[in-house]
């Protein structure tokens, strides 16, 4: 179908609102507020509260989707997680990663080859030469890792305590938190953990 010479062009649609999503649930900012819906035990939390931006921050930069990737999971989808931004951190500028395994021995044992090696933060990291142009990305950029130390825990805590450790002796800038003896594998207290850091990782 032509197009009619006479008809007006469509008025453009322009938006300053961004998000993301978060664990069953969504985070929106715009210029003056941002508002987090999450589905809890009983039912649907919304908390919408005012920005206070820093004035001196260049124009651009206050825009909501000018904020990059960040890397987030739980569980298995926190290997997959800080699998994505170790391996890529000039891909995805954070990461945020709740009890999970960072090597494969509780799947693969002392089996590996090339896939399972470059798939093991725990590995890679370890012999990741002192000058690797990544370690700039690491150590300008948000990395947190988060376990609980209660039931079903036991392997991933001691995957994290590896990778905690690797990062020490790499001089990787990686934030590790360690919740109590109390803190199970499990959803409601992955909620809190959300609660606790989305803020501190989105700089908010």
């Amino acid at each position: 179908m032509s197009k009619n010479k006479n008809q007006p062009e469509a008025e453009k649609f322009k938006t300053t609102i961004g998000g993301q999503a978060l664990i069953e649930g969504i985070l929106m900012r715009g210029p003056e507020k941002q508002s987090i819906v999450v589905r809890g035990p009983e039912g649907l939390v919304v908390k919408t509260e005012d920005l206070k931006l820093n004035a001196n921050k260049k124009t651009i930069l206050r825009w909501p989707f000018i904020r990059g990737i960040m890397t987030f999971g739980a569980s298995m989808g926190a290997m997959h997680a800080a699998n994505l931004y170790y391996r890529r951190p000039d891909l995805f500028d954070s990461c945020f990663a709740i009890s999970g395994l960072y090597d494969n021995k509780e799947f693969f044992g002392d089996y590996c080859d090339d896939l399972v090696y470059n798939n093991c933060p725990n590995l890679y990291l370890a012999n990741l030469p002192a000058d690797h142009h990544y370690m700039g990305y690491y150590n300008s950029q948000k990395s947190l890792i988060v376990c609980g130390q209660g039931r079903w825990e036991e392997p991933l805590l001691e995957s994290t305590r590896w990778l905690d450790t690797v990062c020490c002796q790499k001089g990787i800038k990686t934030r590790f938190e360690y919740w109590g003896l109390d803190v199970d594998h499990d959803w409601p207290w992955w909620y809190k953990m959300v609660d606790t850091y989305v803020p501190w990782m989105l700089g908010i």
